[in-house]
């Protein structure tokens, strides 16, 4: 073969392995990367899926009480799953869809944690369904969950300081009555101005129920029935105290009219302590009569009757003040031998005393009318006596300078 023919020959197998080669299949890498495409387009979702699962956030409870009162204080437990740190608010609000109270808290985001927080009730809170409201939040998402709960009425602890002050109000009444009778039926209108009463122990339970008739009113629901009454109850203490030196002080005129006796039978001048204290007495009672028009008592009772038998016992003692100034003149007459004149103020005291006993010993005359003081009525008795053992001596000894 001549070389021109080597030539051709080879061109030719030349082309034909450039056919050949292009036509067969390689193991270019770039061919397999091109192959693997669509398992690398997978991957961005896989991480989406674990990014979701990290930042998830779930309410799993909501522990809280079914009901709470007006003015309470509660406290609500919230669980939470969450895988970052973020917050927990909790509110509280009305049926209006109002605020009632509100407060937050942090979750560390280390799993399923349970957080508490306080809630507080105010007393013009409407009574009735409520709900309390949960966000938690770890800022990349939230949850919301919500419970209901009732709001009821505020029960007012009005009842304790009641009977406390009920306790004190009757154990003063009981010191006060005791000073007159033994009896287990005793009234305020057992003790009467012949009794000896200072009123000292009365003052402490007056004092007491004070203290617990205030709480009581303090206790009370504003604008309510309970509140009127409990105010009521504090007028009465008043009007316990009132009474408390009213009878103290009446119960001091018959101390005065008894030393008055002494005294004059020692030979002594009048002393004018009956006509002195007789005047206090009678402001007492003037101020107690007020108290008692202006009190609807919700413990006692008999304030008024007692007011008329003190008014009584006083307009009694009135009139003897009247037969003192005379009897005192009589004796003093008497002994400086002026026997008319003695004889004529014996006998308008005499007539006053006499008065004085037919009034006590009338039932009538003033309360209580079923019975009679009978220490009172015979101390007028012994006055009485003594004016008349004056008008009796004097009757006969007149001289000529009376005459």
């Amino acid at each position: 073969m001549n070389r021109r023919e080597l030539l051709a020959t080879g061109m030719l197998l030349a082309v034909a392995g450039c056919t050949e080669s292009a036509d067969e299949p390689t193991d270019d890498p770039s061919n397999e990367t091109d192959q693997s495409e669509p398992d690398d387009s997978e991957e961005p979702e896989d991480t989406n899926e674990s990014t979701e699962s990290d930042t998830a956030i779930e309410i799993a409870s909501i522990d809280a009480p079914d009901t709470v009162g007006q003015t309470e204080l509660f406290d609500v437990s919230v669980t939470v799953s969450s895988n970052e740190p973020g917050d927990v608010a909790v509110t509280l609000v009305d049926a209006n869809d109002e605020t009632v109270d509100e407060a937050s808290t942090e979750i560390t985001g280390e799993g399923e944690e349970t957080v508490t927080v306080s809630l507080s009730v105010g007393d013009s809170v409407p009574a009735e369904e409520s709900t309390i409201r949960v966000i938690a939040d770890n800022g990349s998402e939230s949850a919301e969950s919500s419970t209901s709960i009732t709001i009821t009425s505020l029960e007012a602890d009005w009842e304790a300081p009641f009977e406390e002050a009920k306790a004190s109000i009757n154990a003063f009444l009981d010191d006060l009555t005791s000073a007159g009778s033994e009896a287990d039926d005793r009234t305020i209108l057992d003790t009467t101005i012949s009794d000896s009463y200072d009123g000292l122990e009365g003052s402490g339970y007056i004092s007491d129920a004070e203290g617990e008739s205030r709480d009581a009113y303090n206790e009370a629901k504003p604008d309510s029935d309970t509140r009127a009454r409990m105010d009521r109850l504090r007028d009465e203490v008043s009007l316990l105290e009132g009474l408390r030196v009213c009878q103290r002080e009446t119960c001091a005129v018959f101390e005065k009219l008894e030393a008055e006796l002494e005294g004059f039978r020692n030979g002594d001048s009048l002393s004018g302590e009956v006509d002195e204290q007789y005047n206090i007495a009678l402001d007492e009672v003037d101020n107690l009569s007020t108290l008692v028009e202006e009190t609807e008592p919700v413990i006692g009772d008999d304030y008024g009757t007692k007011i008329d038998q003190i008014e009584g016992e006083l307009e009694i003692v009135d009139r003897m003040i009247n037969a003192l100034t005379a009897i005192f003149s009589a004796r003093n007459n008497f002994e400086a031998e002026l026997y008319g004149t003695a004889f004529d103020r014996a006998q308008s005291a005499r007539r006053d005393f006499e008065r004085a006993v037919d009034d006590i010993d009338d039932e009538a005359t003033y309360p209580p009318e079923d019975s009679v003081d009978e220490t009172f009525r015979d101390h007028a008795a012994e006055w009485e006596n003594e004016a008349s053992e004056i008008e009796n001596g004097a009757s006969g000894r007149q001289t000529e300078t009376d005459n």
